[in-house]
């Protein structure tokens, strides 16, 4: 599956050039990614992929309410999104296939909201992470300072360098995201801390590289990603939701 996604992100790459109109609607663009043509998305649309188990768990970016920062995805990332199966596009965005099949097992849904936004944004890097914390935690955005939250951005921006140099041979390929991630398991200490808080917090998983790029389980690059502060939908000036065709392997045992 790994190796024909690959492919077909390459080829969408050499085709897409050939188009000259650009979708600028949401709707159309939602329409598009049920066909297999190649298209053009204007660049002020993103996406971001929902999961929940029941209809109010879709009303924000993310079902679980004390999360501050979400990751979605640009025009680009949506291209590379036409023609490839529901399950792949999870792939693509660093979703783990044994995570997939674990939480279809327990029965969460999948949809995509598409949008449009003028602002912006933050591609997700280690730098824009710790500017995004530092600014809703104890910035202009901060609801409340939690003091627990507070030492935590503190301690993000003590270890951010010590990250960025894990991470760079990430970057250059010579390692995996995961195995960056199990490296700073072992060392422990308050770096370990640090990474554990940005998986179970920020959901900044084992793949998580912190270039801007999602990646695959076998380390493959997959598309950008951008982050921003968790929003109710409804908020959003323009905005669709389409529904995701997954289904658990009821061969396999999770």
């Amino acid at each position: 599956m790994k190796l024909l996604l690959s492919f077909f992100l390459f080829a969408n790459f050499l085709i897409l050039p050939l188009f000259a109109e650009t979708i600028v609607n949401i709707e159309k663009v939602a329409a598009a990614l049920e066909r297999d043509t190649p298209v053009k998305i204007d660049q002020r649309i993103y996406a971001r992929i929902l999961s929940g188990l029941q209809a109010q768990d879709f009303l924000t970016m993310t079902r679980n309410v004390s999360r501050k920062i979400v990751f979605y995805l640009d025009a680009s990332g949506l291209e590379k999104m036409v023609g490839i199966s529901d399950r792949e596009k999870l792939i693509l965005i660093g979703y783990p296939a044994d995570y997939i099949e674990r939480k279809l097992q327990e029965g969460f849904q999948y949809k995509m909201v598409i949008f449009k936004d003028d602002t912006v944004t933050k591609i997700a890097t280690w730098d824009n992470i710790e500017k995004l914390m530092t600014e809703i935690y104890s910035g202009q955005l901060a609801l409340y300072q939690d003091v627990k939250n507070l030492e935590m951005v503190e301690k993000v921006q003590r270890n951010l360098p010590l990250l960025k140099e894990i991470y760079k041979d990430v970057e250059s390929a010579k390692i995996k995201a995961a195995q960056a991630y199990q490296k700073i398991q072992e060392m422990g200490g308050e770096l370990w801390e640090v990474r554990s808080f940005l998986h179970e917090n920020l959901k900044l998983n084992e793949n998580f590289s912190g270039d801007g790029y999602t990646r695959l389980d076998n380390g493959e690059k997959g598309i950008a990603e951008y982050i921003s502060p968790n929003i109710e939908i409804k908020k959003l000036k323009q905005s669709v939701i389409i529904d995701l065709n997954l289904t658990a392997k009821a061969s396999e045992s999770y």
